[in-house]
């Protein structure tokens, strides 16, 4: 097989294979369980409302430490190890959710998966920018948030199938973590060494202030100022669209919509996330200098539509709108965290910051609403959460329309121009 050109030096197809394998987990933790609340409740019906809490709120908290810590690690010799170790916590944790019999051990594997997750999710991305630069690395960012989405809308109707199985069943889509970890051995084939972009894709490249490498870091590498703004960004887009699979349930039974059309509405977001990642070369070549203007706006177009259509149709027209924005601005973000730093070994840690403003919107997003929604005296189980989206979406719109001549705005020429003109 002939080497995967990278914009630095060729890759082992198998690596590069080995890679993207790790994309297959990064969005699962979690899965599993959140649509198995109600029947949990059953089978152990002497367990708490906290206890439900803790089920789906202690993996994404774990998740968050255990993502920085594995970014701060990813700078020393020890990359492979750490993944290594973080599948074999994964794929523990799927055998002991096969075999729990308690709401605590539930729990417990719950935290275990999490903290897997968390040691791996920077290496998904990080090995990327490791080995690719440039216009590849883009469009390998796009494929990143592409299978990673897909790999979400396919688990989700697994866990429904296999929910009909047994209450043990549905935990058996983690073991899809087996899948790298029979992978892993060929991430050995990635070259490690000072990887610099060759003349043929840095001819045309024109170096501006608010999109390169960063010049302006600290002792430590990272520009902080850079790293801020997209954290922001990143936070603020996570926030804004995460209502779309937290709260689609109660909007379709206030406007009275058949409960099984749900599970499709929230598949058809996650399935634009991926048809944008898959496309992201050819939507940045469209858009230009306005991608992340024009992207942020359909994220409050789409999630407008979601909040005041009356019509199942609409409410569909409007998440695929929504997703379109979303699925652009994902990788294109992981792509500015690969630029908050002055070297490519930093690369992973850069992205292990951005990735908790993911994590931490999620943790964060329900206590905000539900405080929100006491405020005014409406409840959660309605269709006033989709307002609050509308609301920060909004926000996020006015941040990009300042920023749009700054780091978070602008896209170099090297994405959509096959030639300076001079």
């Amino acid at each position: 097989m002939k080497p995967i050109k990278t914009g630095k030096l060729p890759l082992d197809p198998t690596a590069y294979v080995a890679i993207l394998s790790l994309s297959l987990i990064v969005n699962l933790p979690g899965l599993a369980v959140t649509p198995m609340l109600d029947t949990l409740a059953h089978i152990f019906p002497k367990s708490s409302a906290l206890e439900k809490q803790l089920l789906t709120m202690l993996p994404n908290l774990l998740i968050i430490p255990f993502v920085l810590m594995s970014g701060k690690l990813s700078t020393t010799n020890h990359k492979k190890a750490l993944i290594v170790a973080a599948l074999l916590i994964f794929a523990g944790s799927t055998l002991g959710y096969m075999l729990s019999t308690s709401m605590l051990a539930l729990i417990i594997f719950s935290c275990t998966l999490g903290i897997g997750a968390g040691i791996l999710v920077p290496f998904s991305t990080g090995l990327l920018s490791d080995t690719f630069a440039g216009k590849p690395l883009m469009k390998q960012m796009g494929l990143q948030s592409a299978i990673s989405n897909l790999t979400l809308v396919a688990a989700t109707f697994a866990v429904g199938w296999l929910a009909r199985v047994g209450w043990h069943a549905p935990f058996m889509v983690y073991a899809v973590s087996l899948v790298p970890l029979a992978l892993v051995n060929f991430i050995g084939r990635v070259p490690m060494g000072e990887l610099d972009p060759t003349q043929a894709d840095l001819k045309n490249y024109v170096v501006t202030p608010t999109d390169a490498p960063s010049t302006q870091c600290n002792k430590e590498g990272v520009d902080v100022r850079r790293m801020v703004e997209l954290f922001i960004a990143y936070f603020l887009l996570t926030f804004g669209t995460i209502s779309i699979s937290e709260y689609l349930p109660f909007l379709a039974q206030a406007r009275h919509f058949n409960p099984s059309v749900t599970g499709s509405l929230t598949s058809i977001f996650f399935l634009m996330v991926f048809f944008c990642g898959i496309s992201l070369t050819p939507i940045i070549r469209m858009l230009r200098k306005n991608t992340v203007l024009v992207c942020t706006s359909l994220c409050l177009i789409g999630m407008l539509v979601v909040a005041i259509a009356q019509n199942v149709q609409l409410v569909g027209m409007g998440i695929i709108i929504a997703g379109i924005g979303y699925g652009a601005l994902q990788p294109l973000f992981y792509n500015k965290a690969t630029q908050c730093v002055n070297r490519s070994s930093l690369s992973t840690k850069a992205l292990s910051i951005i990735l908790t403003a993911n994590y931490s919107a999620i943790v964060i997003e329900p206590l905000i609403t539900q405080g929100i929604c006491k405020i005014f005296h409406k409840s959660v189980e309605s269709t006033f959460p989709f307002v609050i989206s509308v609301v920060v979406c909004a926000i996020f719109l006015v941040y990009a329309f300042l920023a749009r001549n700054t780091f978070i705005g602008t896209i170099s020429n090297i994405y959509y121009q096959k030639e300076v003109i001079k």
